[in-house]
């Protein structure tokens, strides 16, 4: 699940839009078309073009479910916000980084609004080497003075960059004080919560468990169904989310009653990095009150279910059919949910080997 503010970003990502031709309401006769991608996996990359952005820009006020209320100025004033922000970051403004009058015409707004980026695009082609000034894709070694705080040991190390690729397993599972389950879960991709419940299963084999901490920072999002299933193992009977369409006409998101109930006291972990599915599963047992939530606020990226579709280099754009409202109709998409115990983890805790945040959980499933 990805919020409409991604179009935002991806401008931002490609150094914003250079100089278009006119486009009909429907983009230009040449353009491909805007349709769901249902291919399992897309092919490799390839070049992304000036016809990249024009169709994703048009395929956002196409497509989008709000598109009837959407004013097409709001995502060029984004793009232009979010990179006279980064450029200003990097000491690298520009005299004539200025939002261009706009009309109210979406294709002539475009083309005014792309004349101002000719510069990161040669021959309607992205500038690599004009993206780099931005991204810093560079491998050039980084060097780091490090501190241990507990120990005032001083030393310098020295990086170099690359493609982060994950190697752990999605579902992790170990006892912590004897009897408590403490459960990883890297996403919520399909077949994830029954794997989840079979790793407690494993751990209950000898031992009956006190409770389970559900481990979600670092959670990548994933599927609505396996939020549904994982949640419906701790609580049944209730409303847990609200799918609203343009015109705020909202169909509830129920738990599945087929699911077994574990009868175990819940404690989950989130932070930062839980993302989409998982701001939606914490939001879920947050005003539930299936359990208490500890750590940070998570991202707070959940804008609803969405359909992907498939740009002319191959990469996909994901628009959401519907927007989302927590259990007690609030809206979490920008805002995150915030946990019930704010516990974050400082440099000190990792230099000892301390995570503050599943001691709190394992005391709170003690008493």
């Amino acid at each position: 699940m990805r919020p409409l503010s991604w179009f935002c970003s991806m401008l931002l990502a490609f150094g914003a839009v250079a100089g278009l031709p006119a486009a009909s309401a429907a983009g230009s006769a040449g353009d491909p078309p805007c349709a769901i991608d249902t291919t399992p996996a897309a092919p490799p990359p390839t070049e992304t073009k000036l016809s990249t952005l024009r169709q994703a820009y048009t395929c956002v006020l196409d497509v989008f479910y709000g598109r009837d209320r959407l004013d097409h100025r709001q995502l060029l004033v984004g793009a232009l916000a979010g990179l006279t922000t980064e450029l200003g970051r990097r000491d690298l403004d520009q005299p004539d980084a200025t939002m261009p009058a706009l009309s109210g015409d979406r294709t002539a707004d475009w083309a005014a609004f792309g004349a101002l980026h000719q510069k990161i695009f040669v021959d309607g082609i992205l500038s690599v080497g004009a993206l780099n000034r931005l991204t810093s894709t560079s491998a050039d070694p980084v060097r780091l003075t490090l501190r241990r705080p507990s120990t005032g040991r001083t030393w310098t190390t020295t990086l170099t960059p690359s493609w982060y690729e994950p190697t752990s397993a999605n579902v992790q599972a170990e006892l912590v004080d004897g009897d408590v389950a403490h459960l990883s879960l890297g996403g919520f991709a399909p077949g994830s919560a029954d794997q989840a419940l079979a790793a407690l299963a494993g751990l209950s084999t000898d031992k009956r468990l006190r409770g389970v901490v559900l481990d979600l920072r670092g959670n990548r999002g994933g599927a609505s169904a396996e939020v549904t299933r994982l949640l419906s193992s701790f609580v049944h009977g209730k409303v847990f989310n609200y799918n609203c369409d343009a015109d705020d006409v909202c169909t509830p998101n129920r738990t599945d009653d087929s699911v077994s109930l574990l009868g175990l006291p819940l404690a989950v972990l989130a932070d930062g990095t839980c993302v989409s599915a998982c701001d939606a599963f914490s939001g879920a047992v947050k005003d539930l009150k299936v359990g208490p939530l500890i750590g940070t606020r998570t991202t707070g990226l959940v804008s609803g279910p969405a359909y992907p579709y498939r740009l002319d280099d191959n990469s996909r754009l994901r628009l959401p059919t519907h927007y989302q409202l927590n259990a007690d109709r609030e809206i979490i998409n920008g805002i995150g949910v915030a946990p019930d115990h704010y516990v974050p983890t400082t440099a000190t805790d990792l230099s000892h080997g301390r995570d503050p945040a599943l001691a709190k959980a394992v005391t709170l499933l003690t008493k």
